[in-house]
């Protein structure tokens, strides 16, 4: 349960925090503004949000029969930024949405190549896809616009940032699963075995 509050924790911080790079350079606004230019919503969206990748990525995996080895925080940290300059791109490239998406998604190939397990690639596209439609709801119900939209109210560039968030909460997901989860199983194996001994 507290590894779930992390999770929350850390998604609405770097997120909100983000999303407020995205206002002050015009790549979004909001109509409710109450939160000093943000829409109160927004840290719980993004609390929800980071929940929904690195869970939805231990649910993916266990569908799909396969896992993947477990990595550091280094490799969490690593694909952060990965996000951080993803997210960066978006905004000071944002004139040119039809080339930001190309050049995401392109970058974004290797990643794949990377990481063939059955789980990862389906959440990148799953990402991308429920990402973006909810987004388009969400500008359908005017909680915000974009300010340069290419389609439906979003920009051409969205699915593929989605990408990228995607496989940072991968790699929070196979941190946290080796770190906490098999730990905790491994120390309740060694408990019980001693149990037996005595």
């Amino acid at each position: 349960m507290l590894h779930l509050i992390g999770v929350a924790l850390v998604g609405a911080i770097l997120g909100t925090a983000m999303d407020r790079l995205h206002l002050m350079y015009g790549v979004l606004s909001y109509y409710d503004i109450t939160l000093m230019g943000q829409a109160k919503f927004v840290p719980v969206g993004m609390a929800i949000a980071a929940v929904a990748l690195v869970f939805g990525h231990r649910t993916l995996v266990r569908l799909r029969g396969a896992m993947a080895a477990s990595v550091g925080i280094g490799a969490v940290i690593t694909y952060v930024v990965f996000l951080l300059i993803a997210f960066g791109a978006t905004v000071f490239f944002q004139e040119h949405p039809k080339y930001l998406a190309i050049g995401l998604a392109v970058a974004f190939l290797p990643v794949i190549g990377s990481h063939p397990y059955n789980g990862f690639a389906l959440l990148c596209v799953l990402a991308a896809l429920i990402g973006t439609g909810v987004e388009i709801v969400m500008v359908k119900q005017e909680m915000f616009r974009y300010l340069h939209p290419d389609w439906q109210g979003v920009p051409m560039w969205l699915p593929s940032l989605y990408l990228w968030a995607a496989a940072a909460g991968a790699q929070a997901d196979r941190y946290l699963h080796e770190n906490i989860a098999v730990k905790k199983t491994r120390a309740g194996a060694a408990t019980g075995r001693g149990t037996r001994r005595r």
